[in-house]
């Protein structure tokens, strides 16, 4: 089958019980019931809606109150609605996972809340009668608390086909929802009954939402939104450990500057990702005011879990300002690390990375990359330096170092990388141990590059990042990413897309495609968008892992340059999960 479809009948009416059940039973296909969590509200009876729920519908809570969840709510009214109605519901047996917002209205501030007690939540409006098609179905990827739904009332049965057919042609999702089905209502018997023979007839799947959400191979939210025009969070990354804790660095920028940062910040999450902290400064990394009035403090920040020590490391680089600085000072550049405290929940004071006493490394850091923990406990850390402070390209290098739980020690270097083409070289390295060989994907102003090394030191001449077909990858000037899920190894990456010439260098939206590392080429057919574009750029970005076969990307939405607001963004934080791909 191609495509699927979802069907919510909203308010409890007992229409959804005489009418759409015995229909949906006769063709062996099930809905969905959004309930009142007040089951007084609801015009069908419990033992209805629990003998739905036994042959194979949904429950999902409807609020209690059946209010709009605006901005105008208190917390307390907004926790009753959208906490307590699925409490109430399951102290009657019924078993809850999503949640469908009255008049699809719900204040962003309020999504906190659909985290900690939904797997989904229907929360936006569309008007389905006027909506093109791809605006009606669910848009990938899924953004899981965003969710609309296209009304079955006020659609010809003509347009309702033509739904279907876009949904079958494309392998989308749509989601109808209706209130009252009767022999002459909005929504008649006959109508239904023809819509649910043409989904059949085309091959197109009837699912609960609960079904197509968890069928997803990637699903995204927002843990955080919101622009005042003067500072954005970005360099947003994150790392998680075995037990279910997560964190996620990212620091401000003030928009008025160029790469003009704030000290870095902090979120946790201790129920494996469903919440996160807000973002909280950590002393760990309060700025170095030196003798001369400048300052120092870290960036371009990656955290990584430890297993050996159980505990977090967080690895970057540091950039230097003066007291009225629009742009960094420039000149030295060391790495820079941090040790996370658990008793204290704290980091403790970052530290300096000491490399050999050699000129090109006077400016040599860690920035934005993803490291490597040996079997010994030992760090594989990728940097990237300038031989001649006179030549303007970067050599790319991996470094092995010991970790003994306190502090990161230089052991060796790996042979240095660099690329004639490329007006600054190459830069920004990552690494990654995949089936027992090791990976390097490294960023040019021209093009996005790989090498590949045995022993995770010393690595092959750099190459062209391209498709299975021979098409050079359009990635340019931003760095890449690995991932590893479901046993393949994959790239996230921004490129060239037609679509995107209005964000800036084309960063947005973050792609995923896997690599065929036999021939070390992007597979063309498996690429998908981790993160959407909605104007900002989103080139620094994280990726990581909390098990082989879910992975994350974490990206902020970089409100430079100005304008970019005008498409959507507004400097949200995604937080992307992708558990499976074909």
């Amino acid at each position: 089958m191609r495509g699927k479809v979802t069907f919510i009948f909203d308010d409890g009416l007992q229409s959804a019980y005489e009418c759409a059940y015995p229909m949906f039973k006769e063709k062996n296909i099930r809905g969905c019931l959004a309930l009142f969590g007040d089951f007084a509200k609801n015009k069908l009876t419990e033992a209805q809606a629990l003998a739905m729920q036994s042959d194979g519908w949904e429950i999902m809570s409807h609020s209690v109150h059946h209010v709009r969840l605006n901005g105008v709510l208190s917390e307390d009214e907004a926790r009753e609605d959208i906490l307590s109605s699925k409490n109430l519901l399951e102290k009657k047996g019924f078993v809850v996972r999503q949640f469908v917002s009255p008049m699809s209205v719900c204040d962003e501030k309020w999504y906190p809340l659909l985290y900690t007690a939904y797997d989904a939540a229907y929360t936006v409006y569309k008007n389905s009668a006027q909506c093109s098609f791809d605006a009606l179905v669910i848009p990938k990827p899924t953004a899981s608390y965003e969710l609309h739904r296209a009304s079955l009332n006020g659609m010809t049965p003509d347009r309702l086909k033509a739904c279907i057919d876009y949904v079958s042609e494309h392998d989308d999702w749509l989601v109808f929802y209706a209130h009252d089905i009767s022999p002459n209502g909005g929504v008649t018997m006959q109508t239904l009954a023809e819509l649910l023979t043409y989904i059949i007839k085309k091959g197109v799947a009837v699912v609960t939402g609960s079904q197509a959400i968890d069928s997803l191979g990637c699903k995204t939210r927002r843990i955080k939104s919101g622009f005042d025009g003067e500072t954005c969070l970005v360099h947003a990354r994150g790392c998680a450990d075995s037990c279910g804790e997560m964190l996620i660095t990212a620091q401000n920028l003030n928009v008025k500057g160029s790469d003009l940062f704030s000290e870095l910040l902090v979120s946790r999450s201790t129920d494996s990702g469903r919440t996160f902290s807000g973002f909280a400064p950590d002393s760990a990394f309060a700025r170095i005011i030196h003798a001369d009035g400048t300052y120092t403090l870290g960036c371009d920040a990656t955290p990584m879990y430890h297993r050996a020590k159980d505990t977090f490391i967080v690895l970057g680089q540091t950039v230097r300002y003066a007291t009225d600085s629009r742009k960094p000072l420039g000149g030295s550049r060391k790495t820079f690390y941090a040790v996370f405290n658990r008793e204290t929940g704290t980091f403790n004071r970052m530290k300096f990375l000491e490399l050999p006493d050699r000129d090109e490394f006077v400016n040599a850091g860690n920035g934005s990359g993803q490291s490597v923990e040996l079997e010994n406990g030992d760090l594989l850390i990728p940097i990237y330096y300038r031989a001649d402070s006179a030549v303007p390209q970067f050599m790319s290098c991996v470094i092995r170092c010991r970790f003994d739980g306190e502090n990161i020690t230089f052991e060796e270097i790996g042979n240095a990388l660099t690329m004639a083409g490329e007006p600054r070289g190459v830069y920004e390295p990552s690494v990654i141990r995949f089936n027992n060989q090791y990976y390097m994907t490294m960023r040019g102003d021209h093009h996005g590059y790989f090498s590949i090394s045995r022993d995770g030191l010393h690595y092959s001449d750099p190459s062209l990042w391209m498709w299975d077909d021979g098409e050079i990858l359009s990635n340019y000037n931003t760095q890449q990413h690995w991932m590893v899920c479901g046993g393949d190894l994959y790239l996230v990456y921004t490129r060239k897309a037609g679509t995107n010439d209005h964000v800036f260098r084309h960063r947005a939206p973050l792609f995923a495609a896997k690599v065929d590392i036999a021939n070390m080429r992007l597979i063309k057919e498996t690429e998908f968008v981790a993160v959407p574009e909605r104007g900002a750029r989103l080139g620094n970005f994280g990726v990581f892992s909390d098990s082989e076969n879910k992975a994350f990307v974490v990206a902020a939405e970089w409100m430079q340059p100005q304008g970019c607001e005008a498409y959507g963004s507004n400097n949200s934080i995604y937080f992307s999960e992708i558990t499976r791909w074909k």
